[in-house]
Formats: structure tokens, sequence, C-alpha cells
């Protein structure tokens, strides 16, 4: 992973020296680490596909939402709670595309699992929702 860094010297003040500042970028994603590291609970979660995880987990909000529809906020929000051990972009990944039978074929593999509504909002696809519950 390449590592930037840049020299800060400041014009016009004799008491302060030049100053390391680190990539900006880099910074970030490390605060970031460590929030999803501190927002998890101490257990794990069980081993699993994240396709498995995202079934779980929609299943779920589906069942709390009044006309079984979510939003991808809800998703991370609730695995993040939940303790998944995937990426924020593997998760959106598969919501958005991979699961999604409404988005273009762009994976190896796809799966018919979810549908767009529109304004952000999915529901589980009949099919899924009774095939595995």
């Amino acid at each position: 992973m390449a590592r930037f860094c840049y020299l800060l010297i400041t014009a016009g003040s004799a008491d302060v020296g030049p100053a390391l500042i680190q990539d900006n970028a880099a910074e970030q994603a490390r605060q970031r680490d460590r929030s999803l590291v501190s927002a998890r609970p101490a257990a794990p979660s069980a081993p699993g596909s994240a396709r498995d995880e995202i079934l779980a987990t929609t299943r779920k909000l589906a069942g709390q939402s009044a006309d079984g529809t979510f939003t991808l906020i809800d998703v991370l929000t609730e695995m993040r709670r939940a303790g998944s051990r995937y990426a924020e972009s593997t998760i959106r990944t598969h919501v958005t595309s991979r699961m999604c039978a409404d988005a273009p074929n762009h994976h190896a593999r796809t799966y018919d699992d979810l549908e767009r509504l529109g304004n952000g909002r999915y529901r589980l696809r009949p099919s899924t929702s009774q095939a595995n519950s």
C-alpha cells in the first residue's frame, strides 16, 4: 500500500517548525476502521457468506417494516450493529448489484433475491423470502 506524506512549512511564524502531515485519505480510512471496530459488539457473528448474512438481515428488516421494504442504509446499519465481518463495500455491492434482480449483470454470479422499488428502497422477492424462511 502506498503511503504519501507532505512537508508543511508555516510561513510567518518563527516559533513553529516544519510539520509532517500524513495523507488525509489514509488517516480517514484509519479513523473509519477504528469506528467500525468500536461499533461492533463483543460477540462475533456466525460464519456464513455475505449473501447469507444479508438475506438474514433483510428478512429481519422486512418483518419489522409495515410494507416489507428496507433501504441499503437500514441493511448497513443493522449488519454493523450485529457485528458483521463484511466490509461496507461488500454489503453495498451485494445489495445494489449481485443480489438485485433489477441490476445489470456485471458479476460472474448473481442472484434474484431483492427487487429495487426506487427511491433507495428494496424488498425481498417472493421466491426468496418464502423458500428460505
